[in-house]
């Protein structure tokens, strides 16, 4: 294969792989469980498809194991095996339910998820006690981030096999630019009936406008026109030592950072994050992998800017615990004293601020809310002026 070939198909891999988990992280965000874990599995069998065995015409049983043995759990904080996907794959997308041929024989166990706040310890002590079968709990989102970090592994691994790229070239295509005039469509849509194959034409801008015309004459211009998408979440003041009272605080953060999907850089400036003070480091660490580990597979870089006075014993036992989840990470440190909020950062693009450090988490109420794209670029663009990036 040549080399601009390989490099549009490998381009083509990734942006396939972007659309399938956006499409999931879409589902979760609207609280869409199972629709979700469809896409996850979907996603697995295409990853399979591209990985499978050279004499396998079609994705089998066997390719769809290899590659979750060799990309997917490794380094993830799930407890399930690649035999219990499969048959979960098997069960949800066939028949909507837990319940699976490999399960029924007892080659599988089946799978239950947990819905974030809620913990996948605490739905296994439920399936347990009421359950009566062999069965394993799994949290949506450590599924979510073990897929990111697989896919990511295995584009990273074969960015150059020239008989996966090959196969990626017969993904579909998504041509938002084409231009087709309407006589042509209306000629293609008789045809298709004509053919006994139903279809229907809809004009996105017209349905647009439509929709912005409605909206104006319900609510008014003025209003109409100021509107903006409300992210904000409030982080409320709670005995953090509860249980559920930790699980929704740390849930939430960690929702608004696998929806910000931080793809290559991260960047988390917090004066306290490494703060003198925090003596239970042991709980700190267990909390940071609780709100991190689903997206540091899928980045290259973390870097932290906090204070020139800082617990450095504490950085060096988190950047161990990150670089165990990925070991390919970039953890550096920064400090200066010129700023006072706390932001998280993606790809220098999208950010987040974070209206207590994580050692104040549940001790004050504080919000977490989406950066604007402007301020997002400002507070970048000072911290490579002073050298901080």
């Amino acid at each position: 294969m040549a080399r601009g070939q390989s490099i549009c198909q490998e381009a083509r891999l990734k942006l396939t792989a972007l659309h399938l988990i956006s499409s999931i992280e879409l589902c979760i965000g609207n609280q869409l469980g199972v629709p979700s874990q469809i896409l996850t599995y979907a996603t697995i069998d295409i990853m399979a498809w591209l990985d499978r065995d050279k004499n396998h015409p079609d994705v089998q049983r066997s390719d769809f194991i290899k590659w979750v043995d060799a990309y997917l759990l490794p380094g993830s904080q799930l407890s399930c095996t690649a035999i219990d996907l499969y048959a979960a794959r098997c069960s949800l997308i066939h028949s909507y339910s837990a319940e699976s041929k490999l399960s029924r024989e007892g080659k599988a166990r089946e799978l239950f998820y947990a819905w974030p706040p809620a913990d996948e310890r605490e739905l296994q002590t439920l399936v347990d006690h009421f359950g009566g079968r062999d069965a394993q709990a799994v949290g949506i989102e450590n599924l979510l981030g073990a897929l990111k970090q697989g896919v990511a592994k295995f584009i990273a691994t074969n960015h150059d096999n020239s008989l996966v790229l090959d196969r990626a070239r017969k993904f579909f295509t998504f041509m938002p630019g084409l231009n087709i005039d309407r006589q042509t469509l209306l000629e293609l849509d008789g045809f298709l009936r004509e053919q006994g194959i139903e279809s229907f034409l809809f004009d996105v801008d017209r349905h647009c406008i439509e929709e912005c015309q409605k909206l104006i004459r319900s609510q008014g211009a003025s209003n109409t026109l100021s509107s903006r998408r409300l992210a904000q979440l409030l982080l409320s003041k709670v005995d953090v030592s509860n249980e559920k009272n930790y699980n929704r605080l740390v849930g939430t953060l960690r929702r608004m950072l696998i929806t910000l999907a931080p793809s290559r850089h991260l960047i988390l400036l917090d004066n306290y994050i490494f703060a003198e003070s925090i003596t239970d480091k042991q709980g700190y660490l267990g909390m940071f992998k609780d709100i991190f580990g689903p997206i540091v597979g899928s980045v290259k870089e973390v870097r932290f800017v906090t204070l020139p006075k800082h617990d450095d014993s504490l950085y060096q036992d988190v950047t161990h615990l990150l670089k165990s989840l990925n070991p390919q990470l970039l953890v550096s440190c920064s400090t200066t004293r010129d700023f006072h909020d706390r932001f998280w950062i993606a790809d220098e693009a999208r950010g987040l601020i974070v209206g207590t450090s994580l050692n104040g988490i549940g001790k004050r109420y504080s919000v977490v809310d989406n950066l604007s794209d402007e301020d997002t670029k400002e507070i970048v663009d000072v911290l490579k002026r002073h050298n901080l990036l």
